[in-house]
């Protein structure tokens, strides 16, 4: 039997759709996805604007892709609010809430992987389409070739973000095991050994042995440590040096934790990017592919372990310092 707080609070589906806002932004996605539509457009595109089928597809590729990355964007928003709102509860009823707050999220992540993959196929097809007028289509124009290049490069950052979209869905899901950590940082590091030498980047160690075991998802864990490694990459095109610390953090035997810390010598972060970069979307390198949910998704699946995941700028010389903590 439902109880009268649960009938007190709205539906999920009336949440996410309660506004025209969001409802405007379905039927163009509906709309564009259709395809009869697509048809219907193109139609008019040769009729009246230019018989070159090319400038059809560009066309139609510019009109899709705002509002697909925008109704993700906009959807991931809300994704996040609903589990920040989760984690903020309290108080005598925080459990009731905690339960209401679970069970919308589980709608929302239904939400999410059906946009997510409904959205992967007509990308897929674009795509593909880019591909057979590379083959098919003969011309001297060098900027045809440029602007393919282009559109191929936005197919690929929107699949970034709709595979990201996917992780960030399903952090809720853990496998949590005993694990030790300076094994599996060992093995991130390894993973990004190519990317290292190639940067010349030099790596310093310096693990505590005797570590005690930690509870985590080992392959959410590795991610976060990728993740980071990249960003470090990143921050030193022209090469520097990474350092890599664990510790244990003993401040009493209820308060134990393993400590990481990961520094590298780049460019720093802008002192007013620093308190957005676990924003959805947000990243200063979007020229580079990034789609702004690394760190995103490192910062919930530090809260989900537990744990806490911080970045400055080092003081006193260039770079970043990224502390992450994890209860032991």
């Amino acid at each position: 039997m439902e109880s009268p707080e649960c009938k007190q609070r709205p539906s999920l589906k009336f949440q996410v759709f309660n506004s025209p806002f969001y409802i405007l932004w379905i039927i163009v996605l509906i709309v564009l996805f259709s395809e009869s539509a697509v048809m219907i457009v193109l139609s008019f595109l040769k009729s009246f604007l230019s018989p070159n089928p090319f400038l059809h597809f560009i066309l139609l590729f510019v009109f899709l892709f705002p509002a697909l990355y925008f109704f993700i964007y906009q959807l991931l928003k809300f994704y996040q609010s609903q589990r920040e709102e989760t984690q903020n509860l309290n108080g005598k009823d925080s459990e009731l809430l905690k339960r209401l707050q679970e069970q919308k999220m589980k709608e929302i992540e239904v939400l999410v992987n059906s946009v997510a993959h409904e959205v992967k196929n007509p990308l897929a097809i674009i795509l593909q389409g880019i591909e057979y007028i590379k083959d098919k289509l003969k011309t001297e124009d060098g900027n045809v070739g440029l602007i393919l290049k282009y559109m191929t490069d936005a197919i690929d950052r929107a699949d970034n973000v709709i595979m990201g979209l996917l992780e960030f869905a399903h952090f809720s899901k853990f496998d949590m095991v005993p694990s030790d950590l300076n094994s599996l940082m060992e093995k991130a590091l390894s993973f990004m050994q190519i990317e290292f030498d190639r940067h010349r980047i030099r790596v310093m160690r310096d693990l505590e042995g005797g570590l005690p075991p930690v509870q985590m998802d080992k392959k959410k864990m590795e991610r976060v440590f990728i993740n980071i490694l990249l960003n470090a990459i990143q921050a030193m095109p022209d090469g520097g040096t990474l350092g890599v610390k664990t510790r244990l953090k003993d401040s009493g035997e209820a308060k134990r934790a393993v400590l990481i810390q990961i520094e590298d010598t780049g460019i720093g972060i802008p002192k007013e990017s620093l308190d957005r970069i676990f924003g959805l979307f947000f990243t200063t390198k979007r020229e580079s592919g990034s789609s702004g949910l690394g760190l995103a998704i490192s910062s919930q699946t530090m809260r989900t372990h537990g744990g806490t995941i911080a970045i400055e700028n080092r003081v006193g010389s260039p770079g970043v310092r990224v502390t992450l903590t994890l209860p032991v």
